[in-house]
């Protein structure tokens, strides 16, 4: 492989992670789906390349899944040399990518159980595994913050509206009438912090704090490749224009555990801890084992 073929993935590899506009699911399945697809991670050699790319994902430390992702094909391929067997980098993410998928799935169809049971809730910019719980669930009634200045909650209702539901919309600072009446505050993540912590849209803490005080649940979904294995999570910040003054935010933040009533994932519900230790086994002893075909790794 030349060098020019190799910056051309790693090219491709930092404008998928540097995506701003998708959620950290849609960026991590189109990591994968491009690491399975290459030509140039179908042979056994080309792991430093692997190596290069978790190095590349891991500078972005707001969002866990990419790095999450790619650890878990190298330790795979790690367990691959001490057996002898062969497996190929692109061989690995193709696995890897069907048993995200199903986790995604599953964590989804646990939301929209859960929801089922619901009138109404509240959520905030645009989490595709909100959304697609919602279109489940059916008839829940959902509220959503517009998530400015990305107006991704505006999106998210469009695409609920166009399924079919009847969500409404409301300005950012209307957090007390958008609570008003709710079952349950629902939001996606970017990160699970090792202390439980929730690392997701801008709005996320000052909604949940309030949910809090009044005594309405707060659920996050979520699987368990957003667990910040490293603890290497930081604040992601922003500057955007409006009217010539420039503004600068941070874009994530943490929701701390206390306000968290339940993370909802691939095998249910759990309380924040819970999920951080069972979790952690997942990323690190089952997925690889299932990617290797032999159910979970003992280690």
């Amino acid at each position: 492989m030349t060098s020019e073929d190799a910056e051309d993935l790693l090219g491709s590899v930092r404008e998928i992670v540097a995506d701003t506009r998708s959620g950290s699911s849609q960026i991590s399945l189109r990591l994968l789906e491009t690491l399975a697809s290459d030509p140039r991670l179908k042979s056994q050699v080309s792991q430093p390349l692997l190596e290069k790319i978790y190095s590349i994902v891991r500078e972005r430390r707001a969002l866990a899944s990419p790095a999450t992702l790619v650890s878990i094909i190298l330790k795979t391929l790690q367990l691959t040399e001490k057996r002898g067997t062969v497996l190929t980098p692109g061989q690995a993410a193709a696995r890897l990518s069907g048993i995200y998928r199903e986790a995604l799935a599953r964590a989804a169809l646990h939301l929209a159980e859960t929801l089922s049971g619901y009138g109404t809730v509240l959520t905030l910019s645009k989490s595709s595994q909100v959304i697609r719980a919602l279109k489940i669930a059916g008839a829940v009634r959902a509220r959503i913050l517009a998530g400015w200045p990305l107006m991704d909650g505006l999106e998210a209702y469009k695409e609920l509206a166009e399924a079919g539901l009847s969500p409404e919309a409301f300005p950012d600072l209307s957090v007390g009438e958008a609570l008003r009446g709710v079952d349950a505050l629902i939001i996606g993540c970017d990160a699970v912090l090792p202390d439980g912590s929730a690392a997701n849209r801008a709005g996320s803490y000052v909604l949940a704090l309030a949910a809090y005080e009044r005594g309405v649940p707060t659920i996050v979904v979520c699987d368990s490749s957003k667990l910040d294995l490293e603890g290497s999570w930081e604040v992601e910040a922003w500057r955007v224009e409006w009217g010539g003054i420039g503004l600068r935010f941070e874009v994530f933040e943490r929701v701390e555990p206390r306000l968290i009533t339940d993370y909802i994932c691939e095998w249910g519900r759990s309380d924040p801890h819970r999920f951080v230790e069972r979790a952690r086994r997942v990323v690190s002893e089952e997925w690889p084992g299932e990617i290797l075909g032999d159910g979970r790794e003992k280690v």
